[in-house]
This record gives structure tokens, C-alpha cells and sequence, in this order.
């Protein structure tokens, strides 16, 4: 039985390779862009992003700004944290989890069950609310404040 495991392991692992090996190398990946409606904010860092997203800034451009995140099983949120934080969603969940125990912080505003119209409802009626989305999706008065390209689709 354990042999029957270990074939059906190999194979599919070999699926996994040879099904790599055919996907076409010139496919657009995802573009995820940073934005709020507010045309004040300036164009912003990565680091500046990571660390907006991990509450170690308060203010940008002398104002107060909230964060809107997406639904913790979105996919758009998976691909986010770990493009530009570099975590999972359950790693910043601890993360958040102890600065909110230690009183340094609370994490971005999450939207249940979000679709990219409800992160832009959101941060349209949120003064200087900022969010992320794919770059198709993003409002078309958004103010992009940073771009960053995945590897693969969404």
C-alpha cells in the first residue's frame, strides 16, 4: 500500500513538471496596483508599501490614512501579501494578532466576502482610504500609488 502511495506521488509530481514545461513563457501575469482616490498622496516605494501595510506609518503627506483589505481567502489578498510583504495571510495574521496585543496597531479594515466593486465602494466613501486591486479593476479615478507584477494570472 505504502509503494501505491509513493507511485501515485511520483506521478502526479511528474504531471506537475511536464505540464510546467508546456505553459507558455510569454503569458502576462497579474498586475495588483496600490490606489486611493485621493489625488494627494504621492507614488509610494515597495518598502513604503510594506510598511503602510504593516502599520508602521501613520500618516502620508501630513494626513491620516486607512487601509481596506480583502477577504482573507481572497485570492487577490494571497497574492498581495506574499508579493509584496513576502508572507501568507496566516503569518501576517499573527503578526497582526501581537501588535494588536502589545497596543502598537490594528490591521487594515477587512472587507468580508470582498469583490473589487466593494473595495472600491469602500475606499471612494473612506476619506483618504487606500486599498489594492488588480489594475483592471481599480477605479478609474484612482490615484495609483504603486504597481507591482505578479508571475502568473488571478
Amino acid at each position: 500500500m505504502k509503494k501505491l502511495y509513493l507511485l501515485l506521488f511520483v506521478i502526479s509530481i511528474c504531471k506537475l513538471h511536464v505540464a510546467s514545461a508546456f505553459e507558455s513563457k510569454d503569458s502576462e501575469g497579474a498586475t495588483i496596483v496600490v490606489y486611493s482616490v485621493n489625488q494627494d498622496f504621492k507614488a509610494l516605494s515597495k518598502s513604503k508599501v510594506k510598511m503602510l501595510f504593516k502599520g508602521k506609518v501613520k500618516r502620508l503627506n501630513n494626513k491620516k490614512f486607512k487601509l481596506a483589505d480583502w477577504d482573507e481567502s481572497s485570492q487577490v489578498r494571497i497574492a498581495f501579501y506574499q508579493a509584496v510583504l513576502g508572507k501568507s495571510v496566516s503569518e501576517m495574521n499573527g503578526y497582526w494578532a501581537s501588535r494588536i496585543f502589545s497596543g502598537k496597531g490594528k490591521p487594515p479594515t477587512e472587507i468580508k466576502n470582498s469583490t473589487s466593486n466593494d473595495i472600491n465602494q469602500w475606499v471612494e466613501k473612506t476619506p483618504n482610504g487606500i486599498s489594492y486591486a488588480l489594475l483592471g479593476d481599480a477605479p478609474e479615478n484612482a490615484n495609483i500609488l504603486f504597481t507591482i507584477k505578479l508571475d502568473t494570472n488571478l
